[in-house]
């Protein structure tokens, strides 16, 4: 019996890191880590090429880095900090939200929220299109 269980552990416990692998290179390159996770624990000889070779989902790294604590430059539209008073690319200095902004930034996000996949410049195109 115990000879079974070394059987099966083996190639399970290969399965299950090979899957965390495949979630977190997935994760990194702004994917999601359990729908990959599942994909490498299932395929797992090819989820992880797959993983390897896709290219970055810049929208999904993008909207991931604004959710925590980042916020786009104004002017050369790069991710810096929240709390930043000058842009680190561009040298431009940073000025408070006013509450009006500060309102339609949270509206675009709800929006981004509710449609998956889409981007800032979706949002403004609709509204214009209303």
């Amino acid at each position: 019996m115990a000879m079974w269980g070394i059987f099966f552990l083996g190639p399970a416990s290969i399965l299950i890191t090979g899957a965390i692998i495949t979630g977190i290179i997935a994760h990194h390159k702004g994917r999601s880590f359990w729908g990959w996770f599942l994909y490498g624990f299932l395929l797992l000889f090819i989820a992880l090429p797959h993983a390897l070779t896709i290219e970055k989902n810049y929208v999904g790294l993008d909207k991931r880095a604004l959710q925590n604590g980042f916020k786009k430059c104004k002017y050369c539209v790069e991710l810096i900090r929240v709390e930043a008073e000058k842009c680190p690319y561009c040298c431009s200095v940073q000025y408070a939200e006013s509450k009006k902004e500060t309102k339609r930034n949270s509206e675009i996000t709800e929006w981004m929220k509710k449609n998956e996949g889409k981007t800032v410049n979706d949002y403004y195109r609709e509204k214009n299109e209303a």
